[in-house]
């Protein structure tokens, strides 16, 4: 009964035909709602699914969205109602065949200072493969395997956070945490900075967040995976900086902001691999010959990754110390192989889902600021 009262009470096609009575209410702020994939190996996703525009029923006092989850017998219903401070979210997502909601649904949040939310689409792996292979990809490269689906609702009201004395903004972490994984440029279009400055400040704060959190969980931890974590958090940075000389020397020496917000996506890659890591050792998990299989594979990339890397700076202008370049490449070449052999040898020894998600994060962290160029 609950169910079916949702359903209907959210959104019905005849309502939204007939009781459209305009599109402004300050009680309930225009929101848009769209389909997000994400993928743990940060790999290439389809595009993001835009829901219809929102119905403002000023009768009912509710603005309402309602779209298919793209070609999947799949409905998703969203309903904004007033609230203080802020509105309150609802969603249902409901299975149009038989005619039941997803687990988790019904769900609520309340909308926080950020004025957005993310819910989680549990779909199966068959309707996942479907999901995929019909929606949109603009980007060319293979595709990556995508692990979730998430519902992003964006409120349109004016967020305005303090800043410190540094004039970055001071930003909450049990708001930041609770967004999907987009969260550094949405916040950045949000506080209406996205400038280099105002995208690297916000990341910073999302890093911190993740990184008190991961501390956090890794207290919790069995002796023996407390100590792996804390290895893993040391031999990630060597990763990092051999790309970054790769890509200054692809451009003769030269550097510019481009590269420095490919640095702000190699620390969130970092961020949040030590943070699912740390949850992922948490539970238990059975090992597969094909998962191991495929953490071989992933590492072997990282070897290709390492030697495609440009050693030397070309087309150096008169201004690049091609010397010193090439000094810095090799010590951070000869850091970022001993990181490697040591992160293949700490996998092995990880169960399958923690050590492919170690194997695919270093793999994304050598190749991040390749093409920033």
């Amino acid at each position: 009964m609950r169910t079916t009262l949702l359903v209907a009470g959210l959104i019905l096609p005849s309502l939204l035909s007939a009781a459209e009575e305009g599109s402004q209410n300050a009680a309930l702020p225009e929101i848009k709602a769209t389909i997000r994939f994400h993928s743990d190996s940060y790999g290439i996703v389809p595009d993001d699914i835009e829901l219809p525009a929102s119905t403002l029923l000023q009768a009912k006092q509710h603005r309402v969205i309602e779209g298919d989850l793209g070609r999947l017998p799949i409905r998703i219903y969203v309903r904004e109602t007033p609230n203080q401070p802020r509105p309150t979210i609802e969603v249902n997502v409901v299975n149009t065949r038989t005619n039941q909601p997803l687990t988790g649904y019904p769900a609520k949040q309340g909308v926080g200072p950020l004025g957005m939310l993310s819910f989680n689409i549990p779909v199966t792996s068959a309707e996942m493969d479907t999901l995929v292979r019909t929606t949109k990809k603009s980007v060319e490269g293979k595709l990556g395997k995508v692990d979730s689906v998430s519902l992003h609702v964006d409120l349109d009201i004016p967020v305005n956070p303090e800043t410190n004395a540094d004039g970055d903004p001071i930003l909450d972490c049990d708001e930041l945490l609770r967004q999907d994984h987009e969260v550094v440029d949405d916040v950045s279009q949000k506080i209406n900075d996205t400038s280099t400055h105002g995208v690297r400040s916000v990341a910073d704060a999302y890093v911190g967040c993740l990184n008190k959190q991961t501390d956090t969980l890794i207290t919790q931890l069995k002796p023996d995976d407390k100590k792996t974590m804390e290895r893993i958090q040391q031999l990630l940075p060597d990763l990092a900086p051999v790309s970054f000389d790769s890509a200054v020397n692809a451009n003769g020496g030269g550097y510019f902001s481009m590269l420095s917000l490919a640095g702000v996506g190699v620390d969130c890659v970092q961020a949040e691999t030590l943070n699912r890591l740390t949850k992922q050792l948490g539970q238990s998990s059975g090992a597969s010959p094909e998962a191991r299989k495929a953490v071989s594979i992933a590492l072997a990339s990282c070897q290709t990754t390492l030697k495609k890397l440009v050693a030397a700076p070309e087309n150096a202008g008169d201004d690049a110390n091609v010397s010193d370049l090439k000094k810095q490449f090799q010590s951070d070449l000869t850091k970022a192989k001993a990181a490697l052999k040591e992160l293949q040898e700490i996998a092995t020894k990880l169960p399958d889902n923690s050590a492919m998600l170690l194997a695919q994060s270093s793999l994304a962290i050598l190749a991040t600021p390749i093409g920033f160029q």
